[in-house]
C-alpha cells in the first residue's frame, strides 16, 4: 500500500555520542530526603558534559518505573535487579529521553541523572501544573582491551633431566577500538636434576615395567560407553590418551568394560573410540578403595559445514589480500584446501591453512577462489569468492552512470522525439578497491560498493502540468560503509540489502530518516549458526497520524488530494484502537488534476506504474516508533465490532481491553539455582484442546536467609473466554524444573481448589506438577499470583513483585521462598562418576550388600 521514505542504516557496533551524565555528589540523598527548599543541583536536559566515548558502547534503554506518585524514578539499582549483567560495573556516562523520544529541556522539566545512581524526576520540582513525563535512560559503559591475571604454570614436561618446558598464560578481554600489548603465554625451563632408572612413585601400587604408570593388581576399573542421546555402545576400543596404541579392553552390549589393575587414585584419561563416531576421552575418578569408574560419552560424526566463506574483494595491482574460510563439525575439520580457478595451490608455495595470503598482486591472480574443508566425517566446499585486481590508476567506479529508462505518463514528452521514456540514470552493481590497511584481514571494515554520489532534480513538460524527476548525475565509491558512516538506503517500498559475514550471530542495525521526520529505530537481526541465509523483516509500523489533521509531508499525499482520499488512522476517533493501519475513501483520481496522478491511488491496469512508482511520487507512508511493547501475543479485534474478530483461538490473552498477567511461585530445594518452564497448551476447549500456547522459563532466585532454598515465580496463560464467547478455555499448564527433580509438596489449597473444579490433570509424574489453570484469580495462599491492568508492563511488575514477597498486596525484590508457594521440588545430582545403587549391585553386588551392612550397623550403634 504505502512505502518507507529512503532511511539511511546504521550499524551499532560504533554508536553515535549523545548527551551523557555525570556523577552528583548529593543525587541519593535528593531522592530520598527532598528537603523543602532546599537548593538542587539540577540537570535541565538529563544529560551530563561530553565524555570521550573512544572504547566505549551504549547500553539499551531500559524503562522500569512510570510516572505515578513522586514523579519518575529510573535507579541503577532497580535496573540491575530487573536487568542482571546488562550494565557494567562504571558506567561513564547517562542519558535520558521521554518515551516520545524528546530531551528533558525540550519538555521543560527538571531533573536528576547519575551514572552511578541513575536517574530521577520529581513532581514537586517541576513548574506549577506539571508533573514528570515518562523516561527511559541507558548508560554508556567502556570497552577496553585489558589482560587478565596469569594463571597456573603448567606441569613439567620432564621429571627430570634437561629440556623440560613449563607453560602459563593469560587471556585478553578484548576491545572493539584497542588491543592488548604483550604475549599472551610465558614459557620457563624446568626439571634440571639428573634422571635415575626410574623416578615413578605410586600412592598405591607399584610401579608397571616400563615405568608409565602404576599398577594396583586388587584393583578394577568399570567404565561405560553412551552415546549423547544415552545409549549404550557396544565394540568400542578403550585405549590411555597417553598410551593410544595398546588396547586396554572393547565395549560388551550394554556399552560396559573392565580394566583390572587400574590403581584408585590414578589420574589418567581414557580414550575410546568407535567407528562412525568422534573420539571422545574422560578422568579416570575413584569410587571406592577397590574401584574407579568412568564414562565417555561419543558424539556421531557430523559432516563439516561451512561457517564461513570467502569474501570476494577488488584489489589494486602491488597490494595484498587475505582470503578466509573456516568449517564445523564433529570432529571439527582440520584440513584446508584452496584452489584457484579449480586448481589446486601448492601448500609448500602459499603455507596456508584456513587463510589463503596473496602477496604483490598481478593481474594474473585474479579469478574464482575456493576452499574445501575435510575430516574423517568428510569434506566441505567453500562458495567461490571472485578476486578482482585493478591496474594501478584504473577506476573501479565510473563516475558517468549506466543508462535506466523508467517509462513517463502518456501527456508527458521529456523532447521533441515522441518516446514516453526517460533516462534516470543508475550506477553499476560493482565493488571498489580496498584500503591498505584491510590487506591482512579476513573482511574488509569497509564494504564499499559502486553507488550514488550525487543526483540531481530535473523537471519533465507534461499537458498542463511539470513532472519533477530525480536523475542520478554521478557515481563514486563513498556510498556503503560500517560503523557510523551509511551502509544502504531502504528503497520506495522499504526493502534494503545487507551483506553479513555468515558467522555473524546477531546484528544491530539503526534506521534514520535524514530528514528527520520518523524516530530512530534500532533492530536487532539474530542469524542461523551454520551460516545459512536467514529472511528478516521489520514488523510493527505506525502509519502517519491524523490527528488533530492530517499532515501531508508526514503522510506522503499533497492537498489537496489528502483532503478528498478522508485519511484517518485508526485511533483518529478511538484513541484506545492500534495504530498500525488507516482508512481512506477510494476516491478516483481525476486524471486532469496534477495532484492526484501521481498516486499513491492507481487504476487495476497500472499494477507495473505502482511498484515501479519513484520516491518523489504520493505514497502513504509508515514509520517505526519506540514504545512499549508487550511480548506476548494480542488478538486485535474490539469486542462490539464482530468485524473485526480474527478467529485467533490461541492468543496469549484474547481481551485487547486488559491485560492479566498470572504467575505461579515454586520452590526448590537444592545446592544451587535451576531453571523452571511452564508449558502452556489449550485444556478444556475443543478448539486448542492440545495445541501449544507456548512456553515460559524463569531462573530461581535465592532465598537470602534459607540456605540450599531458591524459589522461581514462571508465568503461565491464564484462562479465559476465547473470542467467540462460546466456552472457556483453561489452559493445561505443565510446572517441570531442570536437573533431576522430584515434587514433594503441594499447595493444600491450591489442591483443594483444582478438585473442585474438574477435571483435574494427572499429576502421576512426580517430576512435574500439572493443572488446569484456574478459572478465578487466586491470590498469595494458593502460590498464584493473577493482577489485571490495562498497562501489561505494569500488570507483569506488580505480579512479580508479590510473587516475590509471597503475598497478594506487598511487594519485594527479594525472594522469600517459604511464603505463598504453590509447589515444591527437591533437586539432587548424583556426583559425577558415581553409579547408582542398581548399577554397583550388578557388578559387585557381595560388596555392596557388606558395606550396606556396616553403614545399618554404624546408624544404629548409639
Amino acid at each position: 500500500m504505502g512505502a518507507l521514505a529512503p532511511a539511511l542504516l546504521f550499524l551499532a557496533a560504533l554508536h553515535c555520542a549523545g548527551a551523557r551524565a555525570e556523577p552528583e555528589e548529593n543525587d541519593s540523598r535528593l531522592a530520598k530526603t527532598k528537603p523543602p527548599g532546599k537548593r538542587r543541583k539540577k540537570v535541565p536536559n538529563g544529560t551530563s558534559p561530553d565524555v570521550d566515548t573512544a572504547g566505549t558502547e551504549w547500553t539499551s534503554w531500559f524503562n522500569i518505573d512510570h510516572p505515578g506518585g513522586d514523579g519518575d524514578y529510573e535507579t541503577l539499582e532497580a535496573i540491575r535487579f530487573y536487568y542482571q549483567g546488562r550494565v557494567c560495573a562504571q558506567p561513564l556516562a547517562l542519558e535520558a529521553r521521554t518515551t516520545e523520544w524528546e530531551l528533558p529541556r525540550d519538555v521543560g522539566e527538571f531533573v536528576h541523572a547519575s551514572p552511578r545512581k541513575g536517574f530521577w524526576c520529581v513532581n514537586q520540582e517541576q513548574p506549577e501544573g506539571r508533573t514528570c513525563s515518562n523516561y527511559h535512560v541507558r548508560f554508556l559503559c567502556p570497552l577496553e582491551a585489558t589482560w587478565g591475571p596469569w594463571g597456573a604454570w603448567s606441569p613439567c614436561s620432564k621429571t627430570c633431566g634437561s629440556g623440560g618446558r613449563r607453560l602459563r598464560r593469560r587471556s585478553c578481554k578484548k576491545s572493539r577500538t584497542s588491543r592488548c600489548a604483550g604475549r599472551p603465554s610465558e614459557v620457563q625451563k624446568c626439571a634440571r636434576t639428573p634422571c635415575p632408572a626410574c623416578q615413578l612413585t605410586c600412592a598405591t601400587g607399584k610401579a608397571n615395567k616400563d615405568c608409565s604408570g602404576c599398577t594396583c593388581p586388587d584393583h578394577t576399573l568399570l567404565g561405560t560407553v553412551v552415546s549423547a542421546e544415552g545409549s549404550a555402545l557396544a565394540n568400542a576400543r578403550v585405549t590411555l590418551q597417553d598410551r593410544p596404541q595398546a588396547t586396554l579392553a572393547r565395549t560388551d552390549q550394554r556399552g560396559r568394560f573392565r580394566v583390572p589393575g587400574m590403581c584408585a587414585g590414578s589420574t589418567a584419561n581414557v580414550t575410546v573410540q568407535l567407528e562412525r563416531f568422534s573420539p571422545g576421552a574422560a578422568p579416570v575418578i575413584a569410587s571406592g578403595p577397590r574401584m574407579s569408574t568412568v564414562q565417555v560419552t561419543l558424539r556421531r560424526l557430523e559432516k563439516p559445514y561451512m561457517v564461513m566463506h570467502p569474501d570476494s574483494k577488488v584489489r589494486t595491482a602491488g597490494q595484498q589480500v587475505t582470503l578466509c574460510c573456516k568449517a564445523s563439525g564433529t570432529p571439527v575439520p582440520r584440513k584446508y584446501y584452496w584452489y584457484h580457478n579449480g586448481t589446486l595451490l601448492d601448500r609448500k608455495v602459499y603455507r596456508y591453512d584456513g587463510r589463503l595470503v596473496l602477496k604483490e598482486l598481478q593481474p594474473r591472480h585474479a579469478g574464482a577462489y575456493h576452499c574445501k574443508a575435510s575430516s574423517d566425517a568428510g569434506a566441505i566446499k567453500s562458495a567461490i569468492a571472485r578476486l578482482t585486481v585493478l591496474g594501478k590508476g584504473q577506476p573501479s567506479c565510473r563516475a558517468r552512470p549506466e543508462q535506466s529508462l523508467i517509462r513517463l505518463p502518456g501527456e508527458c514528452f521529456p523532447d521533441a522525439s515522441s518516446s514516453p521514456y526517460y533516462d534516470v540514470g543508475r550506477c553499476p552493481a560493482t565493488r571498489c578497491a580496498g584500503s591498505p590497511a584491510e590487506e591482512r584481514q579476513c573482511r574488509d571494515d569497509e564494504e564499499r560498493c559502486c553507488g550514488v554520489r550525487r543526483m540531481e532534480l530535473r523537471e519533465v513538460r507534461c499537458a498542463g502540468y511539470v513532472l519533477p524527476v530525480k536523475v542520478v548525475a554521478e557515481c563514486g565509491c563513498d556510498q556503503v560503509f560500517l560503523g557510523q558512516k551509511s551502509i544502504g538506503f531502504t528503497g520506495y517500498q522499504g526493502a534494503f540489502t545487507i551483506e553479513v559475514p555468515p558467522d555473524t550471530r546477531r546484528l544491530v542495525v539503526r534506521f534514520v530518516d535524514p530528514l528527520q521526520k520518523f524516530l530512530d529505530t534500532v533492530k536487532v537481526l539474530p542469524f542461523d549458526s551454520q551460516g545459512r541465509a536467514v529472511y528478516q523483516d521489520v514488523p510493527e509500523l505506525e502509519a502517519a497520524a491524523s490527528r488533530p489533521s492530517p499532515d501531508p509531508s508526514t503522510v506522503g499525499v499533497s492537498q489537496p488530494y489528502l483532503s478528498k482520499l478522508g485519511y484517518r488512522r485508526l485511533d483518529h476517533t478511538d484513541p484506545r484502537a492500534k495504530k498500525t493501519a488507516f482508512r481512506v475513501n477510494l476516491a478516483k483520481p481525476n486524471p486532469n488534476n496534477v495532484d492526484e496522478v501521481n498516486g499513491p491511488l492507481y487504476p487495476y491496469r497500472s499494477l507495473r506504474e505502482c511498484e515501479e512508482a519513484p520516491v518523489s511520487a504520493n505514497h502513504f507512508r509508515f514509520s517505526r516508533a519506540e514504545v512499549d511493547k508487550y511480548e506476548y501475543n494480542v488478538v486485535p479485534f474490539e469486542e462490539g465490532d464482530l468485524t473485526s474478530w480474527t478467529r485467533d483461538y490461541l492468543a496469549w490473552w484474547p481481551n485487547p481491553q486488559e491485560f492479566r498477567a498470572c504467575y505461579i511461585k515454586v520452590k526448590v530445594e537444592g545446592p544451587q539455582e535451576y531453571m523452571v518452564r511452564s508449558r502452556n497448551v489449550g485444556g478444556s476447549h475443543p478448539w486448542t484442546q492440545g495445541q501449544l500456547y507456548g512456553l515460559r522459563d524463569a531462573r530461581s532466585v535465592k532465598d537470602p536467609e534459607l540456605e540450599h532454598s531458591s524459589a522461581a515465580c514462571v508465568e503461565f496463560k491464564c484462562s479465559g473466554m476465547l473470542f467467540d464467547h462460546s466456552g472457556m478455555d483453561r489452559t493445561l499448564v505443565s510446572i517441570v524444573p531442570q536437573g533431576s527433580c522430584y515434587r514433594t509438596a503441594t499447595n493444600s489449597l491450591l489442591r483443594e481448589y483444582l478438585g473442585r473444579h474438574p477435571p483435574a490433570a494427572p499429576n502421576n509424574d512426580t517430576r512435574a506438577f500439572h493443572m488446569l489453570a484456574p478459572v478465578d484469580p487466586l491470590g498469595h495462599n494458593y502460590g498464584i499470583y493473577t493482577v489485571t491492568d490495562q498497562n501489561p508492563r505494569l500488570a507483569k511488575e506488580i505480579a512479580l513483585g508479590r510473587c516475590f514477597h509471597g503475598t497478594s498486596d506487598g511487594f519485594s525484590r527479594e525472594m522469600k521462598s517459604e511464603v505463598g508457594t504453590a509447589v515444591t521440588f527437591l533437586c539432587q545430582e548424583r556426583p559425577a562418576g558415581r553409579q547408582s545403587l542398581f548399577q554397583r549391585l550388578l557388578e559387585a553386588p557381595a560388596e555392596d550388600l557388606t558395606e550396606i551392612r556396616q553403614e545399618m550397623g554404624r546408624s544404629g550403634q548409639p
